[in-house]
């Protein structure tokens, strides 16, 4: 129990199982704030990988415009990005 006592890890898991195995009620809220959190993090991790994708596919088509800016021919600028010509071509078409 020394050990316990110096962790403070454990000692907050000891915590909230006694919370839990109190009674069916108290476990259920616990159980209900435990899905609400996991939740909420799962909303802001999915709401940060769109964040990034959409900073790529931006960045991407700044290069793309700025390599044809400064004189790239699309078969340059595919072959500098690896992205399909019909790709490139809708995203200047788009500027």
């Amino acid at each position: 129990m020394a050990l316990a006592q110096r962790n403070p890890a454990i000692q907050q898991a000891y915590s909230q199982l006694k919370v839990i195995s109190t009674d069916q009620r108290n476990r259920t809220l616990y159980e209900n704030r435990l899905k609400a959190q996991r939740d909420q993090w799962s909303r802001e991790h999915a709401a940060r990988l769109e964040g990034e994708a959409r900073g790529e596919a931006r960045a991407l088509r700044s290069l793309i415009k700025n390599m044809r800016d400064s004189g790239f021919s699309i078969d340059q600028i595919e072959k500098a990005t690896k992205i399909p010509k019909t790709n490139i071509k809708a995203i200047l078409e788009g500027d």
